[in-house]
């Protein structure tokens, strides 16, 4: 495309410091760096500082930030070290402690402990609110683009997502959360974290995906909105971890994302601790099986023999792991989890190859 430059100015009215010029340069990327370093200031400072209707900088900035992002993600890019990771950062990463998502975090902390009557707070609540309402539709753009181009800032994009979400939900929660803002904060939340069920579902972009935990962070989500009793949030999250099986049980990806999906999803199901919890999964589970696009009958088998290994699996609850599906599974009645976790890997592909009985509760 060549050279290009972009200037974006936000100036508010009241004398607050949020005024911001930036100039993003393909062929410069310290210039591009320091853009989005602002870019994330100006919006924390909005955020904090902005009072009456901050609906149209809000606007305004975030389609600053869209299209930059996606004017950066025409340039090269390479695996390691990359630099639409790095450059993207200060407003995306969800490592650094000093991006935009690591000082809402702060922030949304700082929220909790503020009491009901906290004046300040609530107003400061609303303006999350107010940037938070249609979030989803830019970040839709951002991550379909990134998956296209297989490009490392999709992990950002993914996790940041997935955090902001979490940050709602937990906002809403919050005692000096008005309440008209519950439900909407609520709504903001499954709307965003809603935006990976695009993702495609072609064998190469699912397994680029999955590269970046798609199905464990489909599960950490689903467990922080049951964790906060946000429930429409939970059952989205359910249904995303189900709709991910569907995808990536129709190829042989190397990840196990089919089994691995369905252990997430049967953990959640037994942590609600109800006979019904369990019959809806089932149900669910026929359903997706029985729609368009589902497991053909090879991997259905090979699913379902791993799911019959995964059941036999002695898990203790002290071991160590890094999959968090895992780590919930030890944590559960053992009984309950193998019998669930063999019910549905009938379900998948009735009498799949025996396996090996688990001896006298030892490992093997």
């Amino acid at each position: 495309m060549g050279v290009f430059s972009q200037v974006f100015t936000l100036r508010e009215t009241k004398g607050d410091s949020l005024s911001y010029v930036g100039v993003l340069r393909t062929d410069h990327q310290p210039v591009t760096l320091t853009a989005f370093e602002q870019l994330a200031d100006v919006t924390y400072d909005l955020i904090t500082k902005g009072k009456h209707d901050i609906r149209f900088p809000v606007r305004q900035l975030r389609l600053a930030v869209t299209e930059a992002a996606k004017w950066f993600m025409g340039t090269s890019d390479t695996p390691l070290g990359s630099i639409h990771h790095s450059t993207l950062g200060p407003y995306f990463s969800s490592i650094s402690v000093t991006s935009l998502r690591a000082r809402l975090t702060s922030l949304v902390n700082q929220l909790l402990e503020a009491p009901a009557d906290h004046t300040r707070a609530g107003e400061i609540i609303h303006n999350i609110e107010t940037w938070a309402d249609q979030i989803y539709v830019s970040q839709k753009e951002l991550l379909l683009l990134a998956v296209q181009k297989q490009s490392p800032f999709s992990y950002d994009v993914i996790t940041w997502v997935i955090g902001i979400s979490e940050l709602l939900n937990a906002l809403s929660n919050a005692l000096a959360c008005p309440q008209h803002l519950e439900d909407k904060l609520r709504r903001h939340a499954v709307w965003l974290v809603s935006t990976l069920s695009w993702l495609p579902d072609d064998r190469e972009s699912v397994i680029f995906a999955e590269s970046y935990s798609i199905t464990e962070n489909l599960f950490e989500a689903a467990s922080s909105g049951y964790q906060r009793e946000c429930r429409e949030f939970y059952d989205a999250c359910k249904q995303l971890l189900l709709g991910w099986a569907r995808k990536g049980g129709r190829y042989e990806t190397g990840w196990g994302i089919l089994e691995t999906a369905i252990n997430g999803l049967v953990a959640l199901a037994i942590r609600e601790g109800t006979p019904a919890a369990a019959t809806v999964l089932k149900t669910e589970f026929r359903k997706m099986l029985a729609g368009e696009g589902a497991p053909p009958p090879d991997l259905r088998v090979s699913g379902a023999t791993s799911l019959v290994r995964s059941a036999n699996e002695f898990r203790h609850p002290d071991r160590m792991t890094l999959s968090k599906i895992e780590y919930a599974l030890a944590q559960l009645d053992q009984t309950a989890v193998r019998t669930l976790i063999l019910e549905m890997a009938e379900i998948l592909a009735p009498n799949p190859p025996a396996q090996p009985q688990p001896g006298n509760g030892d490992p093997e």
